[in-house]
């Protein structure tokens, strides 16, 4: 039988259940059918640890290698995971700090009025406050920046400290 007889595009197989006829696949082929297929089995949401070393061992991927990329993929989810953590921790924190900004102003702006009958210097001090807000909400919500990395970094460390000695 010749390849052009055996290639899906010109012989498609009748059924589903019948293979198509390839006789190698390179690794991100193999990779890619793998992952389609896994994604096929709309009966089970999520794997236990013991079935993936079950796949692994069908599959003939060494125990090794396989923890080597458990774990790369724990790293990569597990930071993914805390910067958007952290992301909702800075925006909760900036929430609070406009909710202080707005009650010490609106209280700021109360005396000022009550003592001179018109906004003088709540108002200035209300803008100062507030530049400072912003200039400290930019740094901290923009990823990718050193200001980012060294907040988040600290974060990172304070969450660690803390839940060691919980």
């Amino acid at each position: 039988m010749t390849d052009a007889a055996r290639s899906p595009r010109s012989n498609p197989p009748a059924t589903t259940n019948q293979p198509p006829a390839r006789d190698t696949y390179d690794r991100d082929a193999v990779q890619e059918i793998l992952q389609l297929a896994i994604a096929r089995r709309n009966d089970v949401e999520s794997y236990s640890r013991g079935q993936l070393l079950e796949l692994a061992d069908e599959i003939g991927i060494d125990r090794a290698d396989l923890y080597a990329a458990e774990q790369r993929w724990l790293e990569q989810h597990g930071d993914r995971s805390e910067r958007q953590q952290f992301i909702a921790a800075q925006r909760q924190r900036l929430k609070l700090t406009l909710g202080k900004f707005g009650i010490v102003n609106g209280f700021l702006l109360l005396i000022d009025l009550v003592a001179s009958g018109r906004p003088d210097w709540s108002i200035t001090l209300a803008l100062g406050w507030g530049m400072l807000i912003a200039l400290d909400a930019w740094k901290c919500l923009q990823p990718g920046t050193d200001e980012f990395e060294k907040r988040f970094q600290k974060w990172r460390f304070e969450k660690t400290t803390i839940d060691d000695w919980s």
